[in-house]
């Protein structure tokens, strides 16, 4: 068993900066040994900022030739992940893949098979799961508190990705809004009602002169009766995340942005409102906490992946999004 997790971060923006260092840094037995990133300028800044003693590499693939990395965090654009996921399977690396994982279900499966091959992790960092609101309307959902659902609704808007690379086709990869944000939903609707199948049954997807839908309608139906309605949009005024769920005996509002996040329980025996803590804490325990996970994960001590984060376990998510694209 092995003592010390040796992390390369792939990508010093902003992911790799507030979610994959801070989850790292947060662990006792993480190190983050490598930085590399499309300037080399944005590696240096990180690794001075939060005062690494990592060393900075020109590109990817010397990265992963370096003595003793045991894992990469790859917080780069979509189209990126693929082909740098394989690279570290190939080497013997486990690997953690910021969201959206990848462009196709292909590449996700092909992935799999890669790390059941060479008998390595890989991850998907869905920071929603971890988030209190959403673990503690689960654990309302598992007791049974609003009977049968029957309606799910979430809404995830705001006025848009502050990097212009979204907005380019060829660096975005399937889209634009749903791609980002109703992974998501998708994935968190997935957390609070457990698996199933999920059929198409509208998707109403708005462009913008360069083909990136900025707003998304785009609903599913699954087995038991369930439906459910997404909405994203990356043009409103301010942020807004919930996630409204019906059932037979009532209903449950998760409100996960803005922060601090929420969730209102109504029943017919009352209503009752749980504030979480402030945005410290939200960020802690959802933005970063993937990557702890990863790591306790690499180190045998999680069996059987109870947050549902491996890429094997995200693959109906990436389906029910690259459905709604028609792939």
């Amino acid at each position: 068993m092995q003592d010390v997790v040796k992390v390369g971060i792939v990508g010093c923006g902003r992911a790799g900066r507030k979610y994959a260092a801070a989850g790292l840094l947060a662990h006792p037995q993480a190190e983050i040994v490598g930085l590399t990133s499309r300037t080399e300028a944005s590696a240096r800044q990180l690794r001075q900022d939060l005062s690494l003693t990592a060393e900075v590499f020109p590109d990817y693939p010397t990265m992963l030739e370096s003595d003793g990395l045991t894992a990469v965090a790859l917080c780069t654009p979509p189209p990126c992940h693929f082909e740098q996921a394989k690279l570290a399977l190939a080497a013997g690396k486990h690997v953690i893949i910021e969201k959206p994982a990848t462009t196709s279900i292909q590449e996700a499966e092909e992935l799999i098979a890669l790390a059941s091959q060479h008998g390595r992790q890989v991850l998907v960092a869905q920071n929603m799961r971890f988030a209190p609101s959403i673990t503690t309307a689960r654990n309302w959902l598992a007791y049974g508190m609003i009977g049968d659902v029957h309606a799910v609704s979430g809404i995830f808007e705001h006025g848009g990705p502050g990097k212009d690379w979204f907005f380019d086709p060829a660096q975005a990869g399937v889209g634009g809004s749903f791609y980002d944000l109703g992974v998501h939903l998708i994935d968190t609707v997935r957390f609070l009602l457990g698996p199933s199948v999920w059929q198409l049954t509208s998707a109403d997807l708005n462009h913008d002169p360069r083909g990136i839908d900025t707003v998304g309608e785009v609903s599913y139906q699954t087995p038991p009766g369930v439906t459910i309605a997404l909405s994203t949009s990356w043009l409103a005024r301010t942020m807004i995340g919930r996630i409204s769920i019906q059932g037979n005996r009532g209903n449950i509002q998760v409100v996960f942005r803005p922060i601090p996040n929420q969730q209102l329980l109504h029943t017919p025996e009352g209503a009752s409102n749980e504030a979480m803590q402030n945005i410290t804490s939200f960020t802690s325990q959802a933005f970063a906490n993937p990557y702890y996970y990863f790591i306790e994960t690499i180190l045998g001590r999680i069996s059987g992946d109870p947050m549902g984060i491996s890429l094997a376990n995200n693959l109906p998510t990436i389906q029910a999004v690259m459905a709604a694209y028609r792939r």
